[in-house]
């Protein structure tokens, strides 16, 4: 059995078993992290030891190693890091409470969105860059970015095995952050009545561009109202069943757009303005 099998069938396999452990052991999730976290700590420095002094065999066996199997497990730290942080700092206050999921949503966003031609071709499955973005001799940048950063040492990273990693663990997070918030909206759920005899009939995603630039028009309550807040007072009005995990996925959608990323709010603001001059012209008459 090769170095790299063994990795692939022992310390992986071994490596989730561990963290089902923790997750059944520990509900609590500020103890779950931070035992996940010491647990992943430990596994990653005997990864690093290995990687160190291995050899691959083939350019395909390294860009495999560091596309696939390295980033999942660096995902995971990342994931438990991410997750002491959030709850250890979570407010007591309801909306703030609100308030700190989105700050970390928007967050995740944006990284998302600096990242989002490296993050189209993963999300792609493309290859033809692999030899640059996953073997170590093609690396380029400088030593200090974020690659650099988190792995000290030439041997053990890639231009962008580490963003591969953020990208796996900020999905995970983004599911979780999803899960608190809809926790948060159940308990006035069933207090909630629709009254209005109005309906939306535009798209989903034309529905959280309003949303979304209302919010950061600072529009409702001098900015206060979270994007949860704005898109559950608007669904009620317009009889819309919002799903707040819908409403953030469709906002990376729109910002992942190639042209024109709020082209509801820019084809509105056309149609309002034909409107006026046909309304202004028509005076003049």
């Amino acid at each position: 059995m090769t170095p790299l099998n063994l990795i692939k069938s022992e310390f992986f396999n071994e490596f989730d078993y561990d963290l089902d452990h923790i997750a059944n052991a520990y509900q609590e999730p500020i103890m779950q992290a931070h035992k996940a976290t010491e647990m992943l700590d430990e596994r990653i420095k005997q990864l690093c030891k290995w990687l160190k002094k291995h050899k691959f065999d083939t350019v395909q066996e390294e860009i495999y190693f560091f596309k696939e199997q390295k980033p999942k497990i660096i995902a995971k730290l990342i994931y438990y890091k991410d997750i002491l942080a959030f709850e250890t700092s979570m407010p007591s206050v309801k909306k703030e409470k609100l308030a700190h999921c989105e700050k970390l949503l928007n967050k995740i966003h944006q990284y998302q969105y600096n990242n989002k031609e490296f993050y189209q071709y993963y999300r792609s499955k493309l290859s033809f860059k692999d030899e640059e973005y996953y073997v170590r001799s093609n690396r380029k940048g400088s030593p200090y970015e974020d690659w650099y950063l988190m792995n000290y040492n030439k041997r053990l990273c890639t231009s962008h095995d580490y963003k591969v990693a953020i990208l796996i663990g900020y999905d995970l997070l983004t599911i979780y952050v999803e899960d608190k918030i809809e926790q948060l909206h159940l308990a006035n759920k069933s207090s909630q009545t629709m009254k209005s005899n109005l309906k939306w009939t535009a798209t989903d995603y034309d529905f959280t561009e309003i949303v979304y630039g209302l919010h950061h028009k600072n529009s409702i309550n001098n900015g206060d109202a979270t994007i949860s807040e704005i898109a559950t007072a608007l669904g009620r009005a317009l009889n819309i069943k919002v799903d707040i995990k819908k409403i953030y996925r469709d906002y990376i959608g729109i910002k992942e757009r190639k042209s024109d990323e709020t082209k509801f709010i820019t084809s509105m603001a056309k149609n309002l303005k034909e409107q006026i001059e046909i309304e202004v012209n028509k005076k003049k008459k």
